[in-house]
């Protein structure tokens, strides 16, 4: 091997090298426990945030009525990490906050995260969910939370939450900023246009205050709304 070779072969050895190495910093699959996969990731700046679902074939329920014909109800959660010194490192979770793909009770109900998902940015945390059902009637509802990182803490900011008809595409609305302290819910608001003469009617926004109460996201369940897969938006007030 000439030197003109030996120069290039050595480059290229560093750079092969280097390239791992990065790759290597950037999988954060490696935080993953045994038995679990990833369905989600976001990194913003420092933080990184993962969804996992676990893999266990026994959570694989056959359904012999309406619905899929299997129903999976593998539970999910949340892997939050911070960089710090050019390494991640996890700094909580949220184990009961998402729900699973399905839900026995409710086998005709789709996936909340199939047109929902989360997003990261300047420290804040949304997690966004929609749910209806294939067959058994009409309900729809629709919830998006958003979560402010506070020392290695997702505190819950804000909360938008729309439940609706398919049927008459009316529903309520409910708005809920938790740094004011201020909730908006709105009534009768036309969520889908189901007849062309229908003129939207403008409704009037009623204002109230909510509890000095703070939440967070690794302390929070679907137990607080009493297992309402389909109405986490105003559970937290009832």
């Amino acid at each position: 091997m000439g030197p003109t070779k030996k120069v290039i072969w050595v480059v290229f050895s560093l750079a092969v090298f280097s390239y791992s190495r990065s790759a290597q910093a950037d999988d954060l699959t490696r935080f993953v426990p045994p038995g679990w996969f990833v369905i989600g990731e976001v990194t913003k700046d420092k933080n990184a945030v993962l969804m996992i679902e676990e893999a266990d074939p026994t959570k694989f329920k056959k359904n012999d009525g309406l619905g899929a014909e299997v129903l999976n109800t593998n539970p999910r959660k949340l892997l939050f990490l911070r960089e710090t010194n050019g390494n991640f490192e996890v700094i909580g979770s949220a184990d009961h906050f998402l729900p699973s793909e399905n839900d026995a009770d409710a086998p005709c109900e789709v996936d909340p995260l199939g047109e929902g998902g989360m997003s990261l940015s300047n420290g804040v945390l949304t997690l966004s969910f929609s749910y209806w059902a294939s067959c058994g009637g009409y309900g729809s509802a629709k919830s998006s939370y958003k979560f402010r990182l506070e020392e290695n803490r997702y505190r819950l900011i804000g909360v938008d939450g729309l439940v609706f008809s398919r049927a008459s595409g009316e529903g309520d609305e409910t708005s809920i900023n938790y740094l004011t302290r201020r909730k908006s819910f709105t009534a009768d608001v036309q969520v889908i246009q189901v007849d062309d003469y229908d003129k939207p009617v403008e409704r009037r926004k009623v204002w109230s205050r909510v509890g000095n109460e703070k939440y967070y996201l690794d302390s929070m369940s679907w137990d607080q709304c009493d297992g309402r897969r389909s109405e986490p938006s105003w559970c937290l007030n009832d």
